[in-house]
């Protein structure tokens, strides 16, 4: 989806057995395919189901800037005490650094936040690690660390948009049990949504 305008690119229905990022690839080609030839810069927010080194690739060669939240693997979580960190409000202080995850072709930037964790926060929704609430993400942008997050928090207001499309086109719960039928149907309501 097109941040600013709210234009639907692309969507497909998967699987329930599908894997986290399979058929994303594929998804960014019929995305790319659809970019004005206007655009000259592409920048893209994406959640961890896209952390992998396939979609880095193709991101990269669209010369597109991506802030993807990273994946918390082992071997990214053992890093994340050890780095420098350096405040940049009154709560959260940040890093950066060059990280070759497992399965990567090459090191990519990650910049990471933290917090200190609060005692009341029973069940925190971030990453915790310790005494610490953890945020991360992969990137190519060559903004500061808070930069970066200010820039990945505009998703945000896409989730909005997301939710009126699951309510507004009922796609909550989709009419049959057949997956081809329902792929048309996702195909057809995606047709009926009005460019804003």
């Amino acid at each position: 989806m097109e941040a600013a305008s709210s234009y639907l690119w692309d969507t497909e229905l998967r699987p329930g057995d599908a894997g986290t990022w399979a058929g994303s690839v594929e998804l960014l080609d019929t995305c790319f395919a659809n970019v004005p030839p206007e655009i000259r810069e592409l920048r893209v927010r994406a959640d961890a189901g896209f952390g992998y080194d396939p979609i880095f690739t193709r991101l990269e060669g669209e010369a597109a800037e991506y802030a993807v939240v990273a994946r918390l693997t082992s071997s990214f979580r053992r890093l994340l005490p050890g780095l420098r960190y350096e405040p940049v409000n009154r709560d959260w202080e940040m890093a950066g650094f060059e990280h070759c995850s497992q399965g990567w072709t090459r090191a990519r930037r990650c910049v990471v936040a933290r917090r200190f964790r609060e005692q009341q926060e029973i069940q925190p929704t971030l990453f915790s690690l310790g005494r610490y609430l953890y945020r991360a993400w992969v990137t190519n942008l060559s903004l500061t660390p808070a930069g970066l997050w200010h820039f990945y928090d505009g998703r945000a207001a896409l989730e909005r948009r997301i939710r009126e499309l699951r309510e507004d086109y009922a796609l909550r719960k989709i009419p049959t049990r057949a997956f081809a039928a329902n792929a048309l149907y996702l195909e057809i309501v995606r047709l009926a949504v009005p460019v804003r």
